[in-house]
């Protein structure tokens, strides 16, 4: 039994020992991952928003072309459509803006391409909202 006590006291001691460099050589395995999964965030997130703003410039295209139908039967005019084509040239330039981000080998570039392809496609999710309001609007006139 007492040898025993010995042996946990000498591994103490071995723990109590160890230099401040190998527990930094025991964290740095954690540390890089953190790292690696913080840049594969960031590269899902830049993925996702290549995705849904290019089915997202689709859904606006689709749209004008419903509202000019709809509209010419009805012989009504809004600025719904003209908003939205605006609409889908930022959700193309987000699309393109994330390719970009996607692409290029610096990291310091590719955080700055990425943030200018999230600033697009939240102004593009914004201007439909406010298009959304303005047809809601324009067909409650009618």
């Amino acid at each position: 039994m007492h040898s025993h006590g010995r042996e946990s006291s000498m591994e103490s001691d071995r723990y109590r020992r160890a230099p401040q460099s190998s527990l930094q050589q025991a964290l740095q395995p954690r540390l890089l991952m953190r790292q690696t999964s913080k840049v594969a965030l960031e590269e899902d997130v830049c993925i996702h928003i290549f995705g849904v703003s290019a089915g997202l410039v689709g859904v606006c295209v689709t749209v004008i072309g419903l509202l000019r139908v709809a509209f010419t039967l009805n012989k009504v005019n809004t600025l719904a459509d003209d908003l939205l084509a605006g609409d889908a040239l930022m959700f193309l330039f987000a699309c393109l803006t994330s390719y970009w981000a996607l692409r290029t080998r610096s990291k310091q570039r590719m955080h700055q391409v990425e943030r200018v392809a999230d600033l697009l496609f939240l102004a593009g999710l914004a201007v439909m909202v406010g298009v959304c309001m303005l047809l809601t609007y324009s067909l409650a006139k009618v």
